[in-house]
């Protein structure tokens, strides 16, 4: 069996921004930061996050199939 650490997919120098409720869980937190490897931060402005990726997901799907999803995000809705 193979053994860690992996990565999924994240390079060094990148880093986890977390945002929402689970944020505010230090515990949590380390997690993130342990299974990723890399540092996390959290963004404390966006109280509504979870609801705006809703958004983004279902404006993606019903409106813009064809486009790609982080094209999506960077114009905005």
């Amino acid at each position: 069996m193979e053994q860690g650490p992996w990565k999924f997919g994240l390079e060094k120098g990148e880093r986890v921004i977390v945002t929402g409720g689970a944020s505010s869980n230090k515990e949590i937190l380390r997690v993130i930061a342990d299974v990723f490897q890399l540092d996390v931060y959290v963004n404390e402005s966006t109280a509504n996050s979870a609801a705006m990726g809703a958004a983004y997901r279902a404006y993606y799907s019903g409106v813009k199939p064809n486009e790609s999803y982080d094209k999506v995000c960077e114009k905005g809705v």
